[in-house]
């Protein structure tokens, strides 16, 4: 599997980082933050703490996933092509705390780029929450109020213009690999000509 998942934009995230078949990329949190501008408009960031490889089995896929992270999230398109409207796309891998994280910023020209909606761009605002398709993603916390999973929706005041939504994993009872030593010894560079941030 590989990491982020489907439709709103936010809930697509982690199934462009990663969620698919052989191994799989998790995360301790994803962390969302947008600010909405009057017309709409705005500014993203996603920051996903203390990447992992999730294990299928005894068979350590560690690599292989750490392959698919700089190859595919980092230096690849998915997002591009998952989110077509949201631009100015910036993606770093960076260490902090002896564990990797990723960071993702973004612009967008309309707030339902991103998932949030309003019905006829008035009123409260709304984020669908609920649980991913990969049952590994799920709702943990946010500044706004959560309808619970009958109504997993997170439901802001019509003066917002922050938002802030955090989702947890669950690996259950399978065993994860940090990616921080790989990221260490590897670096992020595709060519390999020594360790960069991704920047």
């Amino acid at each position: 599997m590989r990491l982020f998942s489907s439709t709103p934009l936010l809930l697509v995230v982690l199934t462009t980082f990663a969620l698919t078949s052989s191994g799989c990329l998790i995360a301790a949190k994803k962390v969302v933050t947008l600010e909405v501008a009057r017309d709409g408009s705005g500014t993203g960031k996603i920051i996903y703490t203390d990447i992992s490889s999730l294990q299928e089995d005894e068979h350590d896929r560690s690599l292989e996933d750490y392959s698919i992270l700089v190859e595919e999230w980092l230096h690849g398109t998915s997002l591009e092509t998952i989110w077509p409207n949201v631009e100015n796309v910036n993606k770093r891998l960076f260490e902090l705390g002896n564990a990797l994280h990723g960071e993702m910023t973004f612009t967008f020209r309309n707030y339902e780029d991103v998932g949030l909606y309003r019905y006829e761009g008035r009123g409260p605002w709304m984020y669908h929450a609920g649980r991913h398709s990969s049952n590994v993603e799920g709702f943990d916390t946010s500044n706004g109020r959560y309808g619970g999973e009958v109504m997993p929706i997170i439901f802001w005041p019509d003066e917002t213009s922050s938002f802030r939504i955090v989702n947890g994993f669950d690996p259950g009872n399978r065993p994860v690999r940090s990616l921080h030593t790989l990221y260490k010894r590897i670096g992020v560079d595709p060519e390999g000509k020594g360790r960069q941030d991704g920047r």
